[in-house]
């Protein structure tokens, strides 16, 4: 199985091997930071199968003859799309990191540097200079940042 696994590796390419490195390193701040207990190991745990999950998943689409390659399979569907999906989880996965850690929320230390650096509250001040329009096309601008996953995933 350790063999497997081995020989598997060197199908990997660089958004595989970043994504894998990513989740490593999450592992670790939650064994480093995390003082709750399940949180503490389960998050080390279920990255470590996600790392191999990974690694199958690129492995056995990247075994398929060019034909095989060519064909619409689930396979192929998650060997290109998890990165999209990866995005999500690790946000999710930091968002209970932070939380477990200090159980504290930094918002109020975020407002007074905005203040420090402009002097006064930004979103106050630039209320002054919007009109209907710039403010609708801040909203489309926003609702687009929600397809910059599925974007990342098309670009790897």
């Amino acid at each position: 199985m350790v063999r497997n696994l081995k020989a598997n590796f060197k199908y990997l390419e660089i958004p595989d091997v970043t994504n894998q490195i990513f989740l490593i390193f999450i592992s670790l701040l939650s064994i480093i930071f995390v003082e709750n207990f399940p949180w503490k190991f389960f998050i080390p745990i279920l990255n470590i199968f996600l790392c191999i999950l990974i690694t199958y998943l690129v492995s056995h689409y990247e075994k398929k003859n060019v034909h095989d390659k060519r064909k619409r399979s689930v396979t192929r569907f998650l060997r290109f799309w998890y990165p999209a999906f990866m995005i999500f989880f690790c946000f999710k996965e930091i968002y209970v990191i932070m939380i477990s850690a200090h159980n504290v929320l930094y918002d109020v230390y975020l407002i007074q540097i905005d203040r420090w650096l402009f002097g006064v509250n930004p979103s106050e001040y630039l209320s002054k200079f919007l009109n209907p329009y710039a403010v609708e096309f801040l909203q489309i601008v926003y609702g687009l940042f929600y397809l910059m996953p599925v974007i990342y995933a098309m670009e790897l």
